[in-house]
C-alpha cells in the first residue's frame, strides 16, 4: 500500500469508522470529533466504504495521465493536417512540369477560302501581324468523306485531344 507519512485516516482507521456508523450509534459529527477529521472527509470515508474500497487509492499524478491524453488528441490533429496537406499537395503541386494543363476552346468564325462543310482542319491563326490575322496557319486541306456521310465537327475534347497529339511542342 502507499501511503503518505502524515496520513489521517488509516485503512484500520476507515474500518473502524465504518463499523461505528453502522451501528447506528455514532453521529457523522461525533465520528469527525473522534478521529480529528472534517465531516466532509468523513462522508467520503462511509461513500468508499459502502463500496468496500478500504485501501488507499492510487495516487499517480494525474498531469501525466493527461499528457498521455493530450499526445493521444495531438496525434489525432496531427494526421488529419497531414491528411488536408496530402491532398492540397495532390491537387496544386505536380511533380512534373505540364501535367497542369488548361486550354480553352473557342468556335471561331470562318475563315477565308473556307467552307461550312469542311472539318476544323486548321486550329489556330496566325496573329503576328494585322495582314496575316486572317490568314491560317495551317494550310487547308478539304477532306473528302466517303459518299453519303457528312463530316461531323469535333467536339471540345476531341479537338484538344487531337492539338495534343498532333503538337511538335512536348507538353
Amino acid at each position: 500500500m502507499n501511503m503518505h507519512k502524515h496520513i489521517r485516516l488509516t485503512p484500520l482507521d476507515c474500518q473502524e469508522l465504518w463499523q461505528l456508523y453502522q451501528t447506528r450509534c455514532w453521529k457523522v459529527s461525533q465520528l469527525a470529533e473522534r478521529f480529528r477529521v472534517s465531516r466532509p472527509t468523513i462522508y467520503t470515508v462511509l461513500k468508499r466504504a459502502r463500496l468496500k474500497e478500504f485501501v488507499p487509492r492510487d495516487s499517480t499524478n494525474q498531469r501525466f495521465k493527461t499528457i498521455q491524453y493530450g499526445l493521444k488528441r495531438l496525434a489525432k490533429v496531427e494526421q488529419s493536417i497531414q491528411e488536408r496537406l496530402k491532398h492540397e499537395a495532390k491537387r496544386y503541386n505536380k511533380s512534373y512540369p505540364g501535367e497542369l494543363v488548361h486550354f480553352d476552346t473557342k468556335r471561331l468564325p470562318l475563315l477565308k477560302g473556307q467552307s461550312p462543310n469542311q472539318g476544323n482542319t486548321c486550329l489556330s491563326r496566325l496573329m503576328t501581324s494585322p495582314e496575316n490575322s486572317m490568314q491560317p496557319s495551317c494550310p487547308i486541306k478539304p477532306k473528302i468523306a466517303p459518299p453519303g456521310s457528312s463530316p461531323k465537327p469535333l467536339s471540345p475534347n476531341a479537338l484538344t485531344r487531337s492539338i495534343i497529339l498532333n503538337s511538335s511542342v512536348g507538353i
